[in-house]
């Protein structure tokens, strides 16, 4: 009785363990988990900060880019007639929009207000630097005195204003090129220039303490990583030692059963289960590896019909049956290899597969004796029912000649023979190729069954 009080004690005291162990590995996990997972929330923090900055980089100079167009198309202008530039101009205000896209995307995806306000007064300076370029433009024109009906709608309404329309043509040349040359024009410029500047410069700011944010934050949570990976390392090696403490017993009962390949049973430790399942996993894929291996053995790999052992095998369990045999082939079909390639001889074999288990009884046995060569064995049929015969073949027949988007058409020759009696079982095969050779001598894309004083050769 003690001593059975003490296996007890032992027993409990053993699982105690092990429950403790495995709660402790649990939360232990768990709070390792959590620590990754925040890590991994930090390093996105950072990285997404990081591609923003890129982004709204990209698009602040997208930003300015569409700005200097502007300028350039309209500076050029003024040095050169060219209705070109001009109709590029409007063009580029009203439909491409370079300027304007970029800032909306801007202004949508940036929530700091000290850049969101210089980027507003980067547009207040674009439109007072536009206003200058379409007016130094009208004033151009006027200055080379050019028909407006050539030029876009929007700088034909702009009016000379009243100081300049006494000016000469030089003094109007001279003050159009003075509208995007001159110190205001460059002082708006300048402005436009530093405003982005400080824009992108907060944007680094804002990348620099989110970055410093998130190092700092991520180097916390990796040395908490690290005490809890060691925490747990720990308690796994005690879990494992108790463990296998456990399983030995129920591993030494299942002994017996593997080595007579029987189902084990799913007892024990829960790795003893898992271990029993895993094994019954292999045992039942090795029996269906057997069943595979049967079935294989049987049928054919290209077709999935019955092969030539199957075939022998139906025909020895024929004897002294009412039975038909058709032997069919494929007309020139080393041509379809040749000319189309084996590939499509592949799939004419397929289809002709698929049409014969289509036309044909369930009952009946479809075989690929080899080759193109194709045998069915028909059981519970006469002579008398050769028309049947006939019929399901002119129907094969007509299936495989029409052609699909992959598949040519083909031609078919088949045989077929009836025993006169159960002997003839024997040479029904022979019959049968007797008959289907004398539709290749005609030329293939028939039918014959053979007759007792049909010749052979």
């Amino acid at each position: 009785m003690s001593e059975e009080r003490g296996k007890r004690r032992r027993s409990l005291s053993i699982r105690r363990s092990t429950l403790i162990i495995v709660i402790a590995d649990l939360i232990i996990g768990a709070l390792l988990l959590y620590a990754m997972y925040r890590t991994g929330q930090q390093f996105g923090i950072v990285q997404n900060a990081t591609e923003e900055y890129a982004e709204y980089r990209t698009l602040t100079e997208e930003l300015k880019e569409g700005i200097d167009q502007l300028s350039d198309i309209a500076r050029a202008f003024s040095v050169r007639s060219d209705p070109g530039r001009v109709i590029l101009y409007y063009n580029e205000i009203s439909v491409t929009r370079r300027r304007d896209h970029a800032y909306e995307r801007l202004t949508a995806e940036i929530e700091d207000p000290r850049v969101l306000k210089h980027l507003e007064s980067v547009m207040k300076l674009s439109e007072a630097m536009r206003e200058a370029e379409a007016y130094s433009m009208r004033l151009a024109i006027a200055a080379r005195e050019e028909s407006l009906s050539q030029y876009p709608e929007a700088l034909q309404r702009i009016e000379i204003r009243e100081e300049d329309r006494g000016l000469s043509r030089e003094e109007m040349l001279r003050k159009a090129r003075n509208q995007v040359f001159g110190p205001n024009y460059e002082n708006l410029y300048g402005q436009m220039k530093t405003r982005i500047s400080l824009s992108v410069d907060h944007l680094l700011e804002s990348l620099q303490e989110t970055q410093l944010s998130g190092t700092i934050k991520v180097n916390h949570l990796m040395r908490n990583e690290r005490v809890l990976v060691g925490m747990f390392l720990l308690m796994l090696g005690l879990a494992v030692a108790f463990i296998i403490w456990l399983v030995i017993r129920p591993l030494k009962r299942n002994i017996s059963l593997i080595e007579r390949e029987e189902m084990l049973e799913e007892e024990g430790a829960s790795e003893l289960a898992f271990l029993a399942r895993t094994y019954n996993t292999m045992l039942a894929q090795v029996r269906k590896s057997r069943s595979q291996l049967t079935y294989e053995a049987s049928h054919d790999g290209l077709t999935g019909l019955y092969n030539r052992n199957a075939y022998e095998d139906f025909i020895a369990a024929a004897q002294g049956k009412r039975v038909a045999l058709l032997i069919l082939d494929v007309d020139h079909f080393k041509q379809f290899n040749d000319v189309y390639g084996h590939d499509i001889g592949d799939k004419v074999l397929r289809r002709l597969s698929e049409v014969l288990q289509h036309i044909f009884r369930g009952g009946d046995r479809i075989c690929r004796i080899g080759g193109d060569e194709f045998a069915v064995l028909m059981e519970n049929i006469g002579k008398e029912q050769g028309d049947i015969l006939r019929d399901r073949i002119s129907r094969a027949a007509e299936e495989m000649r029409k052609p699909t988007d992959d598949i040519p058409s083909a031609t078919l020759s088949v045989g077929a023979a009836f025993p006169e009696s159960a002997d003839e079982n024997r040479t029904l095969f022979k019959c049968a190729d007797t008959a289907l050779y004398s539709v290749k001598h005609l030329g293939g894309d028939g039918f014959c069954i053979y007759e007792n004083d049909q010749e052979e050769n």
